[in-house]
């Protein structure tokens, strides 16, 4: 019986090619995307024209979103055997030239929309007493660098916590991990990227 994986953040960049390339290989893949009726339905229409393909609405920054999307896969399939948080936004320029509200923003995608996903899968594998769930990070969340800070803030917590809840889950044979891919052109700096300058005194 092939597993199922939800992967947030279909739309494109990694979680795209994890779509395309986990279908390819016989999974059931529940590709997690928002927007699939508007901004996202070209890329919606595409993965969900594709064997073991099925797409989900889901908005990372909504508990309920998250949850619905959950229920929807395993409604469908029976199972949810792997989840791949990989949802996230970027930005750019010193730290000061950002806002509160826009830093808040980079937290709400890459941190709780990371948390939300937990949630949402915990009760299951738990009850079926196995599980992966994957975080995608980045470099960024191992090592600094300047003027993207709000950025790596968000990718040491998503670390942080991994550490600490593989624990917490391990006794019901649920593993939880990271990923920290380098660069690669994935198209985040291209959508809701902010390119801040300092602000003038």
């Amino acid at each position: 019986m092939s597993k199922t994986i939800l992967i947030t953040g279909t739309s494109a960049g990694f979680g795209k090619l994890m779509v395309l390339e986990l279908a390819k290989k016989g999974y059931n893949v529940a590709a997690a995307m928002r927007n699939v009726e508007s901004k996202n339905a070209a890329a919606a229409a595409e993965l969900d024209a594709l064997p073991n393909v099925t797409v989900v609405e889901m908005d990372v920054t909504s508990t309920a979103s998250v949850d619905a999307a959950v229920k929807r896969t395993i409604a469908k399939y029976g199972t949810i055997d792997v989840l791949v948080n990989n949802a996230g936004i970027t930005g750019f320029g010193p730290l000061e030239a950002f806002s509160v509200e826009q830093m808040k923003r980079m937290f709400e995608v890459n941190l709780w929309g990371t948390v939300r996903g937990y949630l949402a899968v915990l009760p299951h594998m738990r009850e079926k007493r196995s599980g992966l769930i994957i975080n995608i990070t980045s470099g960024l969340g191992l090592i600094s660098a300047p003027y993207i800070a709000p950025y790596i803030g968000t990718k040491y917590a998503v670390e942080g916590m991994t550490e600490s809840i593989r624990y917490e889950v391990k006794e019901f044979g649920i593993e939880a991990v990271t990923l920290q891919p380098g660069a690669f052109p994935t198209g985040i700096t291209e959508k809701e990227v902010h390119r801040r300058t300092a602000r003038k005194y």
